[in-house]
Order: C-alpha cells, then structure tokens, then sequence
C-alpha cells in the first residue's frame, strides 16, 4: 500500500483533479490505476 499525503499542493493545480494543463502527469496515472479520495476526514482528541 501507498499513501501519498501532499499537504504543499492544491488540487486546482494537480491534473489528476482536473487541471487542464498535464502539471502532475505521474500522480494522475497513478491515480487512475488506484483509488484517490476526493475528501478525507480525520477527528482528534
């Protein structure tokens, strides 16, 4: 397993979500070869 967590990028910028212009062409084949969560929700204590 793989968990990339990118906390510098925003996701109007990444291809993989949209971008018209190919910025990240290996984050979106690899999204596209395995699951990408669109949100994510974590609690705290």
């Amino acid at each position: 397993m793989v968990i990339l967590m990118l906390d510098t990028a925003r996701p109007d910028y990444l291809s993989a979500y949209g971008h018209l212009r190919p910025t990240t062409p290996f984050l979106e084949r690899f999204a596209a070869e395995g699951a990408r969560f669109d949100r994510a929700y974590s609690s705290s204590s």
